[in-house]
């Protein structure tokens, strides 16, 4: 077995965007959908991250974030 721990997450996000989108588009809408989910569920905004050499990067969301497509019909049905 390896010395690498597994996270087990007991909830996610999950976004679900419309496959007939571009791939900029996806990603258009993935960021402005987690940036007004962080937003709005501050604690699920962990620390400010800091590589080996100290450098600091922005805090990440603590929480996997799955994202998937769906054609329109199907989205249709999960809404």
């Amino acid at each position: 077995m390896s010395e690498t721990s597994l996270t087990v997450h007991d909830t996610k996000v999950a976004v679900i965007v419309r496959s007939d989108l571009q791939t900029w588009q996806k990603l258009n809408v993935t960021a402005f959908l987690m940036s007004g989910i962080g937003a709005a569920y501050a604690e699920m905004i962990g620390q400010a991250y800091l590589d080996r050499d100290g450098r600091q990067f922005l805090a990440l969301s603590v929480q996997p974030v799955i994202v998937l497509s769906a054609d329109a019909s199907l989205l249709s049905k999960i809404s």
